[in-house]
């Protein structure tokens, strides 16, 4: 029987492609992208992992793709995940069966389907290429500040927003109590047809993407943005490709003015955020606390506790007092990892700005009959 195409891919590729899939829920599909080269593709919901293997050569030149049978997409991937390091694997395919072979040990695995074409991502928009480690870290600097479990209009807001900028791109992720923008420095490298409007193109990255992302090795990460999907490369050879989301995301931009906002600290940060960690160890999972100005200085007070604190500082606003969920405060600060800040808050009713070159931290306040 005729073969579709023949290949050999190494182990540790192989391997790192496995640890991008989630799920057992998925499809695997292997496509062709040139005369050379076969995508192996695992779908999971909206997201899918990519990888690109070179031909011996296509053999079959009407075939475009083939899918796996269901029953059999989990088991090539745990074949994957036990593979030895540093090996070779041949994949070979006909009409009904796709063949592996590593190591003198053979799997066959049955095609349920032939496709005639492959899906289009539409016109290449703009790409860039930034600092792994640094949108790893800003990912997980996000995490705390996404809704949970939303459904509906509201549903964006379990996302982060990826949206392109003069100096790079940022991204922004908030919960409605809290907001965190990060700012990543990349190079945007724009179409023929790129115009100012898609500075304003707001890209929503899904979970299962988010979770893939942080998974790379490569030092940098390659993004590609089309009309219809978002790719990114890890290397030469690994793809993370998420459908673009049609849900409108926050119109946040307004948040984070603070041209009549008032600087209120500038030092002691670190003292306040032990602080924080204290009361958060010590109360319920969301403590309230008080922030309120003396004579030299300020007073921290949480809630049932009543675990106090005075900080000596001039530079604290008098007749001032602030309350905060004391966990959303500490998910602010901690973002920082000691790098320095600017907090800025007009009043008590209003949020509380953290902001640096790297990254912006809104806070809204708790109100309180009190206060």
């Amino acid at each position: 029987m005729t073969k579709k195409f023949e290949f050999t891919v190494n182990t540790n590729e192989l391997l790192n492609f496995a640890k991008t899939v989630k799920s057992n829920d998925l499809t695997v599909l292997f496509e062709r992208q040139d005369d050379k080269t076969v995508r192996i593709r695992v779908n999971e919901n909206n997201v899918s992992s990519i990888l690109l293997a070179n031909t011996y050569e296509i053999l079959d030149k009407d075939f475009f793709s083939i899918v796996l049978k269901k029953e059999h997409a989990s088991s090539i991937i745990k074949f994957m995940k036990v593979l030895n390091k540093n090996r070779e694997v041949k994949f070979t395919s006909d009409i009904e069966t796709l063949n592996i072979e590593e190591n003198g040990v053979n799997m066959d695995f049955e095609i349920a389907q032939n496709r005639g074409c492959i899906a289009q991502n539409g016109k290449l928009l703009y790409s860039f290429k930034a600092d792994t480690k640094r949108v790893i870290r800003a990912l997980k600097n996000c995490k705390p500040f996404q809704m949970k479990g939303e459904e509906g209009r509201r549903a964006a807001l379990n996302n982060i927003l990826l949206q392109v900028n003069d100096e790079g791109f940022k991204l922004v992720a908030l919960d409605g109590f809290k907001l965190l923008a990060e700012n990543i420095e990349a190079e945007i490298t724009k179409n023929g047809e790129f115009d100012e409007d898609h500075y304003k193109h707001k890209i929503l990255l899904e979970n299962e993407m988010i979770d893939r992302l942080k998974k790379l090795k490569s030092e940098k990460m390659n993004f590609k943005i089309y009309e219809n999907v978002i790719e990114v490369f890890d290397g030469d050879s690994l793809i993370l490709v998420q459908q673009m989301v049609n849900e409108e995301f926050f119109q946040y931009e307004t948040l984070l003015k603070t041209e009549d906002e008032k600087q209120v600290l500038a030092s002691q940060v670190e003292e306040v955020e032990q602080y924080l960690k204290t009361v958060v160890k010590m109360e319920d999972k969301n403590p309230m606390v008080k922030f309120k100005s003396i004579r030299k200085g300020f007073i921290a007070e949480s809630g049932k506790m009543k675990v106090k604190k005075e900080f000596k500082n001039k530079e604290f606003r008098k007749d001032y007092a602030i309350a905060f969920n004391g966990k959303y405060l500490l998910d602010a600060i901690s973002t920082f990892d000691g790098e320095g800040f600017d907090v800025f808050n007009k009043d008590r009713v209003n949020p509380v700005i953290m902001i640096n070159e790297n990254r912006t931290a809104l806070v809204l306040p708790v109100r309180l009959a009190e206060y």
